[in-house]
């Protein structure tokens, strides 16, 4: 089984005025510990700018560790041109996010490793993700960074789109809100946001915004600056905030629908406003509620060579039995036949070895079958 990298926004400790100065996108691929090709799913594909984020799912233009069943923590060296200090580290992950658990910047006078963020991996929700950790400004110019991943522990495919340096530093920025944490987590079918505040100047409150665009970039989704208007933000709520204060603040908010028409993450963001009017914005999270019924919406790629995707639904816990057949009705192979959580699923199919041609695949939960047709094209 190969093994893949990827990350989350679950809880990055951004103020609202920070922003990415100076963004830098990888250059080069100085080392990797595997990579599952060298045409596809290598470590080359993390040069320059996301081209898949924040689209989830088994892409092909990202890196993907061999692996070998994930058995073997994973690394990555990426090299960036013009060395200058930094303070900000973005991964952008399509596949299995939080298996990343240690990142690395090279010290050039000391030519060693030094660490500048650690964490536990976990099994992140099953949606794209942009990581993004702060730090204190280096006193050091970077001009390479090492990524590590406990393969291990989040296991299944991990991938990583791309990766971003910046350099800002807090001291330059004036902070009328410092926002020490931002998430996002379900409830029933609610989406809950929680965040907090360290101190707050003339704070007049949030407007709480989401935006179900699934072309949203993935430059917009962790910087405050310079972001792309294109984007359609409808304002969902408002909380009030404490206007001048040093003490610690919490707030919440509560979406009861939270669940995109076309079943992919929805958005959610904070427009901090001050009492003058000026305004400021956080970073953009990720959010993929929980459906209200069984419904399978298809395959992709379809036509397909040699792999593709079978997404559905489930409202609940269900027993789910997923099988493909030929044209004349043999079962080729029984993919899943066991227990599945609620949410949107995907179930991989590799027809490697099969022949062109039109198959069927039957999705069985909750006393129903969906059966659908896919075609191969070699």
């Amino acid at each position: 089984m190969k093994n893949k990298i990827l990350f989350l926004t679950l809880l990055s400790l951004f103020s609202f005025s920070t922003a990415f100065c100076d963004i830098r996108w990888v250059n080069s691929v100085s080392g990797f510990s595997s990579q599952w090709s060298t045409s596809t799913w290598s470590a080359n594909q993390v040069i320059g700018e996301p081209n898949t984020y924040p689209a989830y799912g088994d892409i092909t233009t990202s890196w993907a560790s061999a692996g070998g069943g994930d058995i073997q923590r994973e690394w990555l060296n990426l090299v960036y041109l013009n060395p200058e200090p930094i303070s900000s580290i973005a991964i952008y992950e399509t596949y299995n996010p939080g298996s990343v658990d240690t990142i690395y910047v090279k010290n050039p006078g000391t030519g060693q490793w030094e660490i500048v963020w650690s964490g536990t991996a976990f099994n992140a929700p099953a949606v794209s993700r942009s990581f993004v950790v702060e730090f204190p400004l280096t006193e050091f110019p970077v001009s390479e960074i090492r990524i590590a991943i406990n393969s291990p522990q989040v296991t299944s495919w991990n991938e990583i789109d791309a990766v971003a340096i910046a350099d800002f530093s807090l001291a330059s920025y004036s902070l009328p809100v410092e926002l020490s944490s931002f998430t996002v987590s379900a409830s029933g079918n609610n989406a809950i946001l929680k965040w907090e505040t360290t101190s707050e100047t003339n704070n007049a409150g949030f407007e709480i915004q989401k935006s179900e665009d699934v072309t949203l970039n993935a430059n917009e989704v962790s910087v405050s600056k310079g972001r792309s208007q294109k984007t359609e933000w409808k304002t969902i709520g408002f909380v009030n905030g404490k206007g001048t204060t040093t003490e610690k603040q919490t707030y919440s908010f509560s979406d009861p629908s939270p669940v995109n028409r076309n079943l992919s993450p929805v958005f959610y963001q904070l427009k901090q406003v001050d009492t003058d009017g000026k305004t400021s914005l956080s970073q953009i999270l990720s959010f993929m509620g929980t459906p209200s019924s069984f419904e399978v919406t298809g395959n992709y790629p379809n036509p397909f060579n040699p792999a593709t995707t079978i997404k559905f639904t489930l409202p609940e816990v269900s027993n789910v039995v997923v099988k493909v057949h030929n044209i004349i009705g043999q079962e080729i192979v029984t993919l899943v036949n066991g227990k599945m959580d609620a949410g949107v699923k995907e179930v991989r199919f590799d027809a490697k070895g099969l022949s062109s041609g039109i198959y069927f695949y039957s999705v069985s939960a909750n006393g129903k079958t969906f059966t659908r047709s896919m075609t191969l094209l070699k």
